[in-house]
């Protein structure tokens, strides 16, 4: 499994390297990616199962031919309505 997870937008809705490298750590079968910026998160969501971020946008999930979960930490998700 492929778990991608965007670290670029607002702290608060981000999770910090530290916190991925543990969920590596603790799941060695599932593949996490960090995605730093907007076109690392478009390259990175192919072939993710899931992504973290609260800035899917439509080029990148055009992108995310396995996605099945998408886990916003925002508030809102209206963004995301496209």
């Amino acid at each position: 499994m492929k778990v991608v997870v965007a670290i670029f937008s607002t702290p608060a809705w981000t999770l910090d390297s530290r916190y991925v490298a543990a969920l590596a750590a603790r799941f060695p079968d599932v593949q996490f990616v960090e995605a730093r910026s907007q076109e690392a998160l478009d390259e990175a969501i192919a072939g993710a199962e899931v992504a973290f971020s609260s800035m899917i946008r439509e080029r990148s999930f055009a992108n995310a031919t396995s996605l099945r979960w998408i886990h916003s930490s925002a508030a809102g998700v209206g963004a995301t309505l496209f």
